[in-house]
């Protein structure tokens, strides 16, 4: 229920984009990586997806370093809920995975000089997002 807030806000009582543009038909879309990327945020857009009766499906794990141009997840639902949904899952998607990615890259740089350190989060974090901030840097390996 924590994340209906976010589908709250970006659509409110409806994307009426898609009711306009969209055909009330069943559809299929893929979400691709553009970047080599530690991913991060597949539980919480899946999650997403399922509140709109899209089925979601992961196609790697949370936490998983991917090259670019790697399929991580496939949709298939209606397609207007498919759209309504899109930029609040992929925002999820982006910054946990930015996030994420990031850690990855100071840890690999820490360890070459000690293998024992360990990096950790602040409190300085967004503002509604500390939750999920924090478990991108622990999927990162923080």
């Amino acid at each position: 229920m924590y994340l209906k807030r976010f589908l709250d806000e970006d659509i409110g009582t409806g994307d009426i984009t898609a009711r306009i543009f969209v055909p009330d038909i069943h559809g299929k879309a893929r979400i691709i990586c553009e970047e080599d990327a530690v991913i991060a945020g597949l539980e919480e857009a899946a999650e997403l997806f399922r509140m709109l009766d899209v089925v979601a499906e992961p196609i790697v794990a949370d936490g998983e370093r991917v090259p670019k141009d790697t399929e991580v997840m496939v949709l298939n639902g209606p397609l207007r809920s498919i759209l309504s949904g899109e930029r609040t899952a992929l925002n999820f998607l982006m910054r946990m995975s930015g996030i994420a990615t990031e850690t990855n890259s100071i840890i690999m740089k820490v360890r070459e000089k000690d293998p024992e350190m360990r990096i950790a989060g602040t409190r300085k974090t967004t503002p509604g997002f500390r939750h999920f901030e924090k478990k991108a840097i622990a999927l990162g390996g923080g």
